[in-house]
């Protein structure tokens, strides 16, 4: 009898903890803080610092587990305790880039050098003819670069994960905000715009990466033009399809076929496309039994299946999104969300975030002298 009467007191405690956790604001707080760990502070033991120069004019970015401070030609990393683990030399007056898994694509921003990096190494560097003014690259280091101020108005030029050239594809009067190529190596997602005309077109092309080399009049495969003149913005090419982000709405496009997947309404504050697998938007939510202001929306593309995060205070000021996780700014309060809608970390600063950076479990809280690190 007594070991039923253990039993029960248990699973009561449990259900009477998990209803004030989920229900009680304060009851909340003193568990994330103190049991679970997920509020912490400047003063935080976890909590590690990097000091910055302002007056050296410092680009700082995340990629792997490591914050970068690009700084006078040198990439500075640090790890999750602020300690100082490489230097590279690199020739970039302003950077653009783009990371994926172990790998960055960092390049000279309407320049011509462009470097592969893993780790503290450089793999590759390239010196391309015009102006880079974009780099996309995918899971297994396939990159590709945007051209402009060649006698083309944009040439696309698709590089190996050794540093070899396999292909340059030439437009003559579009414009190329965003580009992708997919996760097998196969396909490369093309997002156009066209100002030639009285009305703005925005195209997204489906490109074999094997046609292009072999048969390139015969290299696009699939092309889809927007609706109601919706401008392209965004591309993230997984899952076997490209995530096509427009103004307007959020358009699925492979190789044989295209389907809508979200149409963006005045209610969406923010949208990001490149949470793993899922949408990501803030929108404003209707009152009703469970009334609240704002809600984090978590939606898988495929299934639709949702996952809400409640905000309980005013709309952030920026959202972050990498891999499986959300940052939420909110100016001297930062949240990570995990994509399955709970709160993984919270931050509280006593000053306002000037920026924040969102690396693989590490997260950089940027002021103007210093960076705070939160491993999640």
């Amino acid at each position: 009898m007594i070991k039923y009467c253990i039993v029960f007191l248990i699973v009561f405690s449990i259900v009477v903890i998990t209803a004030r956790y989920a229900t009680e604001e304060d009851f909340r707080y003193m568990i994330d803080k103190n049991i679970l760990k997920k509020i912490v502070d400047e003063e935080s033991s976890s909590v590690s610092q990097i000091e910055i120069n302002q007056d050296m004019n410092p680009f700082i970015f995340a990629y792997d587990k490591y914050i970068n401070v690009l700084s006078k030609n040198v990439l500075n990393q640090y790890n999750k305790y602020g300690t100082q683990v490489g230097k590279i030399n690199v020739n970039i007056s302003v950077p653009v880039y783009d990371t994926n898994d172990k790998y960055l694509a960092l390049a000279d921003l309407n320049g011509q050098k462009i470097y592969m990096i893993s780790g503290s190494s450089i793999l590759w560097e390239q010196n391309l003819e015009g102006n880079i003014s974009k780099v996309s690259i995918n899971k297994n280091g396939y990159v590709s670069v945007v051209v402009t101020g060649t006698t083309y108005k944009t040439v696309i030029v698709v590089i190996d994960p050794e540093g070899k050239i396999l292909f340059r594809y030439f437009l003559s009067n579009s414009y190329v905000p965003t580009i992708s190529i997919s996760n097998n190596n196969k396909y490369l997602a093309i997002g156009e715009i066209d100002y030639k005309g009285s009305i703005i077109s925005s195209t997204v092309k489906i490109l074999s990466i094997d046609l292009a080399q072999k048969e390139p009049d015969n290299a696009i495969i699939n092309s889809y033009k927007s609706d109601n003149n919706a401008i392209i913005l965004d591309i993230v090419y997984d899952d076997n399809y490209a995530t096509c982000r427009f103004d307007k709405y959020v358009q699925r496009v492979d190789e044989k076929t295209n389907e809508r997947i979200l149409d963006i309404t005045d209610d969406y504050l923010f949208l990001d496309i490149g949470l793993d697998k899922n949408l990501t938007f803030i929108s404003k939510e209707q009152s009703g039994v469970f009334s609240f202001q704002y809600g984090l929306t978590i939606e898988d593309r495929k299934s639709k299946f949702q996952h809400l995060y409640i905000i309980d205070k005013d709309v952030p000021k920026s959202m972050v999104v990498r891999g499986d996780n959300i940052v939420l700014n909110f100016g001297d309060d930062i949240k990570v969300i995990s994509k399955g809608g709970k709160l993984l970390k919270e931050f509280k600063s006593a000053t306002e975030v000037k920026d924040m950076v969102l690396g693989d479990g590490i997260l950089g809280i940027i002021y103007q002298n210093k960076i705070d690190i939160v491993n999640l």
